[in-house]
């Protein structure tokens, strides 16, 4: 099962993804799977602040909250959010402060980054823990992100709203009690002026040890703790068309030096500068023809979605690639599996003589593979877990490939940290 599966649990992934995921919320109720049986280890909070104390949190914050009254239903309470120093995460619990952090252990990095896999989501990935010591709330605001709740210790209430109020926003905002969002780094946009929003018909949910709730983007919700509470956010944060047409477009379009400056002009007369004006417009024309150049059914379109699927973020796929396993001496006899220290993603297509060809993308490692050896590692992949001496006829050839072949490439696959010898 994938971690989405997992997760999910009863309910379909794919109905998950038809009916949910972006419209409604979701609460299963002690039936996803638990967080230790997803990070494969046991999590407490004790964990998570042994997780912020050590060296490798270096460079990274951790935000502190002190509430004053209670913030239920766009209620009147204040929180007041500063930052702490990673080390400090525990006494500043003990002085009665819920405490939020980034995890960072190999373990929860790559349950993200899995789950985001499982999704084809392109967004940046976050998992946090969060932590009150309890009597604390959380006023009414909505998200950015894609977020699955896991409750590990204690209860919390939450309150969210049938459904979003504002689909895919790109910031986060409180909604205030006159009934429009406070954008607190900077002005909304026209689009983001709501008016007459209400919390009052928010659905009230208690989530106990085990329980998952799924929060779309833009959905009302507030929180308070029932005594001490931990749980863990798993989210992912909003990915537009643009950013990803960009992907296609900024090789092409940057590699040619009209496209890496703006003209100089002196002009003083309060119109846009004609050197502007024609530069732009010469811009436009080529931005027109390179759109539609884009071949959406071909090679180069699905390469770049697949590093986009397989890449959660630069310091993400660092963190994961640093613990790469390697395979050892693999004989005839040994059980290989595909590795899951970092979520796999592929490309099959064509390469220009109309040969079959295949890229592999895990963490930092790039695998690109032609003809006849594109069958073999398409096979492997498929296969996911299998014995050396088969993948003799994993190839599309006849007759099988001998061991003495196969060995070098099942080797090569092995110090790439595709595959491991498999977990008995």
């Amino acid at each position: 099962m994938t971690v989405l599966e997992k997760l999910l649990h009863p309910t379909p992934a794919a109905n998950f993804v038809r009916d949910i995921q972006g419209r409604h919320f979701l609460h299963h109720r002690g039936a996803g799977a638990t967080l230790a049986s997803l990070l494969g280890e046991e999590y407490t909070h004790r964990d998570f602040f042994t997780e912020l104390a050590a060296p490798g949190y270096d460079g990274r914050a951790v935000t502190a909250t002190f509430f004053e009254g209670r913030v239920l239903r766009g209620g009147e309470g204040k929180p007041r959010s500063f930052e702490v120093k990673p080390g400090q995460a525990e006494t500043a619990f003990r002085a009665g402060l819920s405490v939020i952090g980034d995890m960072v252990s190999p373990a929860a990095l790559r349950l993200a980054a899995h789950l985001r896999r499982d999704l084809n989501h392109t967004g940046e990935l976050m998992i946090a823990g969060s932590l009150s010591p309890g009597g604390d709330a959380f006023h009414a605001h909505i998200d950015p992100v894609d977020s699955f709740k896991i409750q590990v210790e204690g209860r919390k209430r939450w309150f969210v709203s049938p459904a979003p109020i504002l689909d895919f926003p790109t910031r986060a905002a409180a909604l205030r009690d006159n009934g429009t969002l406070f954008f607190p780094a900077s002005e909304p946009d026209d689009w983001e002026r709501l008016q007459g929003l209400d919390a009052s018909n928010s659905v009230e949910i208690v989530l106990e040890p085990g329980d998952i709730l799924y929060v779309p983007p833009g959905m009302v919700h507030a929180t308070e703790a029932d005594g001490m509470s931990f749980s863990v956010d798993i989210g992912f944060l909003p990915a537009s068309p643009f950013s990803f047409l960009r992907k296609i477009l900024d090789p092409v379009l940057e590699a040619e030096p009209t496209w890496r400056h703006m003209p100089a002009s002196i002009a003083r007369d309060g119109r846009l500068p004609r050197e502007v004006r024609e530069h732009l417009a010469a811009r436009i024309s080529e931005l027109r023809a390179a759109l539609d150049a884009i071949d959406l059914d071909g090679p180069e379109v699905n390469r770049i979605w697949q590093r986009a699927v397989a890449n959660p973020g630069d310091k993400v796929r660092a963190a994961l690639a640093a613990n790469r396993p390697q395979a050892g001496g693999i004989q005839p006899e040994s059980e290989l599996a595909v590795t899951e220290y970092a979520p796999v993603a592929h490309a099959w297509t064509p390469d220009e003589s109309g040969e079959p060809a295949i890229d592999v993308y895990q963490a930092e490692s790039h695998l690109s593979v032609p003809g006849a050896g594109a069958g073999f590692l398409r096979r492997v992949l498929e296969e996911g877990r299998f014995r050396a001496s088969d993948a003799s006829s994993f190839a599309p050839v006849e007759p099988p490939l001998p061991w003495e072949d196969v060995a070098p490439y099942l080797a090569m696959l092995g110090e790439q940290g595709l595959i491991a010898e498999a977990r008995r």
